[in-house]
């Protein structure tokens, strides 16, 4: 299925700081603002319930994928920062409540939409995925411009990747299929190259082998091209 195909311009494009294994953060973070505008782009020209209908099950992974992405940072990533610096993790974690409150009331929504699909569902359902684009899109900005410089400035590289692995750990196997291609398919192609580059080098070689099948199936034809000739691993 080549079910993703957004495109993201980062916040910073080319910003560069001492981070190690945890800039792997910003690739998710890349995903979560790409999607976020391309549903509001939706939302805001929604008029009839098939549009509602259609654009559910996108609701739905997004709120799952941000449901683990929060718990993983929540378990691996905030206790240990503030132990260096304390109160860090208060802003953050009122950010993460609100999100996932608002995807409830966006997964509530769409579906009254889909079966109702009146205009006041709809002023409603624009309204509310307004709030959450500006909710999600300073949360990000906020942790790749706060918090990700702190942990490359607190956290050496090993701790970094013990981070990674904390966060991934919390995240479902199950899942995984489907995020993988979808934060390949939401990168810039500089940035998916680095991206799949990255899992080659750090992935164990049975994994890689998996991921590679989930992500040639599910990005574009053009960015499977671009990653095969770019990220020498994937032709093997």
């Amino acid at each position: 299925m080549r079910g993703f195909e957004v495109e993201y311009r980062p916040w910073q494009e080319g910003r560069t700081m001492a981070l190690g294994p945890m800039k792997g953060l910003e690739f998710a973070h890349n995903a979560i603002v790409a999607t976020t505008a391309d549903i509001e782009q939706v939302v805001l020209a929604a008029r009839t319930p098939e549009v509602a209908t259609e654009l559910r099950p996108r609701v739905q992974f997004l709120a799952r994928f941000i449901h683990g992405h929060v718990r993983g940072e929540e378990h691996a990533m905030y206790p240990p920062l503030a132990a260096k610096v304390p109160h860090i993790e208060k802003t953050f974690l009122v950010d993460h409540r609100d999100e996932e409150q608002v995807y409830a009331d966006l997964e509530g929504l769409t579906s009254r939409c889909a079966e109702a699909g009146t205009a006041a569902s709809f002023d409603e359902l624009r309204r509310r995925v307004s709030v959450l684009r500006a909710i999600s899109d300073l949360h990000v900005k906020k942790e790749n411009e706060i918090v990700l410089p702190l942990i490359g400035e607190h956290f050496d590289t090993q701790e970094q990747a013990a981070m990674i692995g904390g966060i991934l750990s919390v995240i479902p196997a199950a899942d995984m299929p489907r995020f993988v291609p979808w934060i390949t398919a939401c990168q810039t192609p500089e940035l998916a190259v680095a991206y799949v580059g990255i899992l080659a080098k750090n992935m164990p070689a049975p994994a890689f082998a998996a991921a590679k099948g989930w992500i040639r199936d599910g990005v574009p034809h053009e960015r499977w091209a671009l990653l095969v000739q770019r990220v020498p691993e994937l032709a093997s």
